[in-house]
């Protein structure tokens, strides 16, 4: 059975009411945690971190998601990190290629060295991998955890 809002959201995207069970965007963990879904806006996301995510990143990708992969120049996967500043935005559920659920958290002040010449400049996404390919290795941190 085809009905109305069905045929709409197919044209227009989705379209919320009163009837819609949906999983809300981001959650609030504690004062330095929080949960993001994939789709997040990319805007908000500068806007919680009060921080510029870096020109191009704005005009090439709209969500989280999106500056994730673009940082990694790959599709995602559970563990990937980027760093944002004194923020972690780390991978936390895919499905497929999509990323599904992220876990953004405040870094702690040790966890935050001093820029060196290799850091990226301040306000850019620099990422991290858990298992760095080995062209990536002289660009990308790995994590241990």
């Amino acid at each position: 059975m085809v009905t109305l809002e069905n045929v709409l959201e197919e044209l227009v995207g989705p379209i919320e009411d009163e009837f819609d069970q949906e999983e809300p965007l981001i959650r609030q963990i504690d004062g330095q945690t929080w949960e993001l879904n994939g789709s997040w806006p990319m805007h908000k996301l500068a806007e919680l971190v009060d921080q510029r995510l870096g020109e191009t990143a704005v005009e090439d990708v709209c969500t989280v998601s999106g500056l994730m992969t673009q940082r990694l120049g790959r599709f995602p996967r559970v563990g990937d990190e980027l760093v944002l500043g004194a923020w972690e935005l780390r991978v936390e559920e895919m499905t497929g290629t999509r990323v599904m659920r992220m876990k953004l958290k405040q870094r702690s002040s040790r966890d935050q060295s001093t820029p060196t010449e290799s850091d990226p400049p301040t306000g850019l996404a620099s990422p991290r991998r858990t298992k760095p390919e080995t062209a990536d290795q002289n660009e990308l941190v790995s994590t241990a955890r």
